[in-house]
């Protein structure tokens, strides 16, 4: 699905220029909750008009893969959200079209799953909705676009970043304590 630039590719969706305001190119990664091992997401915000590209990236110290993948997309609709609110007295319609490689995720938001997990997430998203975002999801296979294979570049970098089992003994040893059980909430 190699796609030249933005017009090819959303000619390929099937998204025409009239009808998006943000494409939200991104992937995320992680195991599980109790892998022990961190999560992370990368995201690249297009806006129509402008052209306008950022970067958005990020992580936890544990996560789910569908809850990684989902962040990608959550943390720059947030931040897409309050832009929007500063620019105007109220939050307008933004149509954002997703484009991720997890087609589990575009599954899950069209209802051909059942969300089981993750129902927190979810209605983060579902939240956006009824501030005025309309969100389309569609699926594209893993590493087929460049912006893809950045965001997927991302999220492996922030987890990465985020091995934290020794950033978790450095912070205890500075408070000369032997672990984080030592440490009191007051």
């Amino acid at each position: 699905m190699e796609s030249k630039d933005l017009s090819d590719l959303l000619k390929i969706l099937k998204i025409p220029r009239a009808d998006w305001d943000y494409v939200l190119i991104g992937d995320g990664s992680a195991t599980s909750w109790g892998s022990g091992l961190a999560a992370g997401w990368g995201c690249l915000e297009i806006e129509n008009g402008t052209y306008n590209r950022v970067v958005h990236y990020g992580g936890a110290n544990r996560g789910t893969n569908v809850l990684s993948e989902l962040m990608a997309y959550l943390y720059p609709m947030w931040e897409i959200c309050e832009r929007d609110s500063r620019r105007t007295d109220h939050m307008g319609f933004s149509r954002v079209h997703i484009i991720t490689d997890a087609e589990n995720l575009k599954n899950y938001w069209n209802n051909t799953y059942k969300r089981k997990k993750l129902k927190s997430a979810w209605s983060a998203v579902e939240c956006l909705s009824r501030l005025g975002f309309i969100i389309q999801f569609h699926w594209i296979p893993r590493d087929s676009v460049d912006a893809n294979r950045l965001c997927h570049d991302l999220a492996n970098s922030a987890r990465k970043v985020l091995k934290l089992p020794q950033h978790i003994s450095q912070a205890v040893s500075r408070r000369g304590v032997e672990s984080e059980y030592d440490v009191t909430p007051s």
